[in-house]
This record gives C-alpha cells, structure tokens and sequence, in this order.
C-alpha cells in the first residue's frame, strides 16, 4: 500500500539548545557552540546526533523518519516536503540522509541549465542502478534505454517509461531498503 503526503514547512519559532540559533538548524553541544563560531556552520558530533537536530522540525523529522523505518519493513511511501526558501527543506532532507545509512540511496538535484532536457533529473536518479536495466522485461528496459539515449529507438514511450522507472525501483528495492530523494 503506498501513500503520498505532503509535509509543508512554516516558520516556527522555539528557543535553541544553549541560546545559539544557527540557520534552520540547532547546534547541539557546548563545543558546537564554539566550534560553529562566525561561520554559523552547524556542527554536529556523534554523541549529539539525536532526532531533534534541526531547529524546530521535530515533527517533520519524526514523520520523514516514520517513512523510513517503513521502508526497512519493506513498505513503500512517499512524500513531497514544501516550503519557502530557506525554510529548512534540504537541511531535514540531510538529516534524512544520515539517518539512512542503511539503505540504498538514490538522489537527484534539480539543475536550471538542465531544465530543458527530458528526462535529465529520471537519468541522474536512476544511474546509480542502470546495472539492474537487464531485469526489467525487454519492452520496458528498450524503454529506459531510449529516454536516456543509451540506444537508439526513436521517440520514448511515455507509458513504458514510467513503468520501467516504477519496475527498476523495485528491483532495486529487492536488494535493499531504498531511499530516493529528489531536491530542487
């Protein structure tokens, strides 16, 4: 059963950890609190690393690290995390890839100069496991190999190419629980 939700992120104000705010995030120790100094990098150790690191998004954090246990238990979810910039969305995204060690993890980051190639952020996600292309069915494989220029084959079928994508992610997924993210 697969579930979609959105989780938005607005300004929240709470007080940080040893009176020191740095950007969305909390510095969690004393020696990070000196440590970050004038940069206002946050610093993180692996003693402090605890839910709760980022500065007022533990229920975003608590939500994001719900669906990735899920994944461990083998079941599938997704969610879109919206926000005004700077509002904290790729700093908890960060904090979901840390928490993620465990699993597969395919990532894309949207490109401006990139914008007008089809299918460039699928080819970024999905490169890491094009080595799983061959078992795919032979349609949805010619598909994927298409789309992405790796053959010839005309224009893309945009009913196979979703259904490659959805069948390759499962394959992937077979090996290891698997995280995508995709950040704009």
């Amino acid at each position: 059963r697969k579930r979609r939700s959105k989780i938005h992120l607005g300004f929240t104000v709470a007080p940080a950890v040893y009176g020191s705010r740095r950007g969305n995030r909390r510095v969690t120790c004393r020696s990070h609190v000196a440590a970050a100094g004038e940069s206002g990098l946050p610093l993180r150790c692996s003693t402090c690393l605890v839910s709760g690191v980022l500065y007022g998004r533990e229920a975003e954090q608590q939500r994001l690290f719900g669906l990735l246990e899920a994944a461990r238990a083998r079941r599938s979810d997704a969610v879109v995390v919206v926000g005004e910039p700077g509002a904290g969305k790729t700093a908890l995204l960060d904090d979901v890839r840390a928490a993620a060690t465990d699993m597969a993890l395919l990532e894309a980051r949207g490109v401006e100069s990139e914008a007008t190639l089809p299918f460039s952020t699928l080819h970024q996600l999905l490169r890491p496991v094009f080595d799983l292309l061959d078992g795919l069915p032979g349609p949805q494989a010619a598909a994927l190999r298409g789309a992405f220029g790796l053959e010839d084959g005309g224009a893309p079928d945009l009913y196979r190419v979703p259904l490659a994508v959805l069948s390759l992610l499962a394959e992937a997924a077979e090996q290891r629980p698997l995280l995508c993210v995709i950040d704009d």
